[in-house]
């Protein structure tokens, strides 16, 4: 990923400086000050990213631990829907456990996080 970038910075320098036949140091403060704007929005968006990929990670993790009151009295309401053990192939009508994350996750995203945690403590 940091290749892209540097690669990016590298071609837009470059691009300038061909159109213009060289760049001033006034040319390099304005390609500065517009590529601090685009690194501020893109932290933004690997920070976000980021904490998203914790909070599954986390949901992941106590999903497989399966210690949880909350979650498992939920997922107790449609447990039947699933495989019994050792069964390698799903039958139509059932479910895989491999939705589990994905539901939580779902789940604590319509109840809002700090209401789901609220619940799930």
């Amino acid at each position: 990923m940091a290749e892209t970038v540097v690669s990016s910075i590298v071609d837009r320098l470059i691009g300038e400086a061909n159109r213009k036949g060289g760049l001033s140091v006034a040319d390099l403060h304005a390609l500065s000050d517009e590529f601090a704007k685009k690194t501020d929005a893109l932290q933004k968006v690997f920070q976000k990213s980021f904490e998203d990929y914790v909070r599954a990670r986390e949901r992941s993790a106590w999903d497989q631990s399966r210690q949880f009151p909350f979650d498992r009295i939920i997922v107790r309401k449609f447990a039947v829907l699933f495989p019994q053990d050792g069964v390698s192939k799903l039958k139509p009508g059932l479910l895989s456990r491999r939705v589990l994350p994905g539901f939580f996750l779902a789940l604590s995203m319509m109840l809002g996080e700090d209401s789901f945690f609220a619940f799930a403590d």
